[in-house]
């Protein structure tokens, strides 16, 4: 170990370069998440900033629950997709093929929201915005979580479903179901 008295601590070479190297490992991997983006937008090659940051903030959260780091709430919010595009770019972190991130680590992920939506008003909102979006494998297991979250308070649903704009036809169809 190298001495760093003047610090007051000590520097393990190997610990430090195997830090270095997953840091080097997350830049890399925001990168490819950039660059993909960049190659895969309109012919003017211009990136849309609310697309790169919603990728950022799920690739942080990501690497926060990784290393067993909470989540805060501003963040966690954050990576609720709130649109169509979103929820693609949130969607395609369940390819296990990726392998750019721990799989497990995007499954607490959405057991956050579901968490946070029981006791916070912004994420249960979130959370009715979403339903509209969902689709492919993770429609499902979200519908049926949603479904579970709505019996067990159908006037907190109705409430703030009454706050969204109406022109989601999932919603329309749950509040038909749970609303008067």
């Amino acid at each position: 170990m190298e001495d760093c008295a003047h610090y007051g601590f000590k520097i393990d070479p190997q610990t430090f370069s195997e830090t270095q190297t997953n840091k080097m490992k997350r830049v890399k991997i925001l990168g490819g998440v950039l660059l993909v983006l960049c190659l895969t937008q309109h012919a003017t090659a211009q990136i849309n900033y609310h697309t790169i940051s919603y990728s950022a903030n799920i690739l942080i959260a990501l690497d926060d629950l990784t290393q067993n780091k909470e989540v805060n709430s501003d963040r966690l919010l954050k990576c609720i997709p709130a649109n169509e595009d979103q929820y693609v770019i949130f969607y395609s972190f369940s390819d296990a093929d990726r392998k750019t991130y721990d799989l497990a680590a995007w499954g607490k992920l959405q057991e956050l929201f579901f968490e946070k939506a029981g006791s916070d008003d912004k994420f249960y909102t979130a959370l009715i915005k979403l339903s509209n979006y969902t689709d492919g494998d993770y429609a499902e297991l979200f519908r049926e979580r949603f479904d579970k979250m709505i019996k067990q308070d159908p006037d907190r649903f109705c409430r703030l479903s009454r706050r969204v704009e109406m022109y989601y036809y999932r919603i329309k169809e749950y509040m038909n179901t749970y609303c008067n």
